[in-house]
């Protein structure tokens, strides 16, 4: 079972949030101790994922931007992240697309 998909979809994403935590953290730890090369490949695939987000998101403020407009100090602020929090816990994209409309 390969654990960190060098392209990380939806799917990807929610099969490894709905992942079973002893057998994710096992993985895990078996990869903390590893070799500086196995380290280095980590590191170049976390600055692949970022500059790739980061290169979708040029030309737009993305996140920030959004963080502006609807801060946690407002009441859309706080409902979005509910919303937000309610769409992690849902393990198929039909109705988490439901929950949004």
């Amino acid at each position: 079972m390969t654990m960190f998909p060098s392209d990380p979809d939806g799917d990807a994403i929610r099969a490894a949030f709905l992942a079973d935590e002893a057998t994710t953290l096992r993985a895990l730890a078996s990869r903390a101790g590893a070799n500086a090369a196995s380290k280095e490949a980590v590191a170049a695939q976390a600055t692949a994922w970022i500059e790739g987000v980061r290169a979708r998101q040029s030309g737009s403020a993305g996140i920030e931007r959004f963080l502006t407009e609807y801060g946690l100090g407002t009441q859309e602020g706080v409902l979005l992240m509910c919303i937000a929090e309610a769409l992690l816990r849902i393990p198929d994209a039909a109705t988490a697309d439901r929950l949004i409309r």
